[in-house]
């Protein structure tokens, strides 16, 4: 039997060393068609980048093999004649598949793995300064998290971002999986080639230093078969082809190139030095990216209406917001916390508010004076009494508690408390929360 053990264990090294051998030959394989037969000591830009990024997502799911379950492999490759040890892989085998933990697998989109742990839900939304921000579902009107990432921002801080999430394990898997095919989606490749050459120097509508400098594109007309496409600023349409002696626009332009600054549906005719002429047709879409509110938190009185709008000064535009599953641009909300709703164009925008309500029939003054005079000694908020069970917090400014009082009834005169400004934080029994400062003077 150790007999046994020894070859298959020298077999299975023997198999290891191979296979080692092949995985680098077939790895230095690899490297080759990257870099050619450039220095071997240079690789592409990004190419770390994007390897680190390949790493990190496959570290996510690695499988955890129990020491057992490698002995059974090397096992399994001996012939026993007998049923004793096959019998023992078999039950090890079972006690393993009972024991080992599953391999990491990821949720397919908008489906939850548990009621416990719903898979985030993601939008994008590149008006804002962060790579990736984090709604968690504690926060209201919320019932999943919603992990809302910036476009815009760099794919390795995305990703970073990601990592850093207060999330489980598998919800950062499915994020960092969903993650390439959002960006992909929200940055469609132009149905057209985008052109670096620049059209013929007799052209008179060759592109400008101006447009240049303005990052205007250029697509090649007749590198696709292009139908039509949607862009967020003014476009140049280039129909230099091969052979091509003369051009004709709809739009009465007859040279190779135009730029194009309105919405509608251009046609070029080409006639070839043959003779023969090609025809295209292309419908162009201009709608621009919309304007996003400046300030995401919005102040109201608790009671009233408090009116949320994403609306563009154009109707090309549509809108959602899904928390209230309305499609209207404006929308009126009576409760505290975030709401967030998507503006379409040619790409989906969303934008994000935080609902701040106050009780606006309070009066709260901004200094008294304790001094014995029987006048403004108190810190005498109007109406409070509507409110019992209002909890009032008072800090001086080294954050000291001075005052607490669970039901406050205007009982604070600043006893012990010097002449200076402190902090106070009004708890109502709605959950609604007022703060600011008030000054003592003596």
């Amino acid at each position: 039997m150790n007999k046994l053990l020894y070859k298959s264990k020298v077999k299975y090294t023997e198999m290891k060393g191979n296979m080692h051998d092949d995985i680098i030959h077939h790895k230095e394989k690899e490297l080759q068609q990257i870099i050619g037969n450039d220095n071997p000591f240079t690789v592409p830009d990004n190419y770390f980048e994007h390897v680190t990024e390949q790493v990190l997502a496959k570290a996510k799911q690695v499988r955890f093999i129990h020491p057992w379950q490698k002995i059974l492999e090397i096992a399994s490759y001996v012939v026993i004649s007998g049923g004793i040890l096959v019998g023992g892989y078999f039950l090890f085998h079972s006690f393993l598949q009972k024991n080992t933990p599953p391999v990491a697998q990821s949720a397919p989109a908008n489906k939850n793995l548990s009621d416990a742990h719903p898979f985030p839900e993601i939008t994008l939304n590149d008006a804002k300064d962060n790579p990736v921000v984090l709604v968690l579902p504690t926060q209201e009107n919320i019932t999943k998290p919603h992990v809302i990432i910036n476009p815009q921002a760099p794919k390795s801080k995305i990703t970073q971002s990601i990592y850093q999430l207060p999330l489980p394990d598998d919800q950062i898997t499915y994020l960092l999986q969903e993650i390439n095919e959002k960006l992909k989606d929200n940055h469609p490749e132009p149905t057209t080639n985008k052109s670096n050459t620049v059209a013929q120097s007799n052209d008179l509508n060759t592109p400008s230093q101006e447009e240049k400098q303005n990052n205007i594109e250029e697509y090649l007309v007749f590198e696709q078969p292009l139908v039509d496409t949607c862009v967020e600023a003014p476009i140049r349409l280039n129909a230099s082809i091969p052979g091509g002696t003369e051009y004709k626009w709809s739009s009465g332009e007859t040279t190779s190139s135009i730029l194009v600054q309105e919405s509608g549906t251009y046609r070029v005719t080409v006639t070839l030095s043959n003779g023969n002429a090609q025809i295209k047709n292309i419908r162009v879409k201009i709608i621009p990216r919309p304007q996003l509110p400046k300030s995401s938190i919005i102040k109201g009185c608790a009671g009233e209406p408090v009116t949320l709008s994403i609306q563009q000064n154009s109707n090309v535009y549509t809108y959602e917001w899904p928390q209230l599953k309305s499609k209207d641009p404006a929308i009126e909300v009576y409760s505290p916390g975030w709401y967030y709703g998507y503006i379409t164009g040619c790409k989906t925008y969303v934008d994000s508010f935080y609902v701040k309500l106050s009780h606006c029939d309070v009066y709260i003054p901004s200094a008294f004076s304790p001094n014995g005079d029987g006048i403004n000694d108190y810190f005498y908020i109007g109406n409070i009494d509507k409110y019992p069970g209002t909890e009032l917090k008072v800090y001086n400014r080294h954050n000291a508690l001075v005052f607490h009082s669970t039901n406050y009834q205007n009982e604070w005169n600043g006893e012990n408390c010097e002449e200076g400004t402190y902090l106070y934080i009004l708890r109502f029994p709605d959950g609604i929360v007022q703060e600011g400062t008030v000054t003592i003077r003596k």
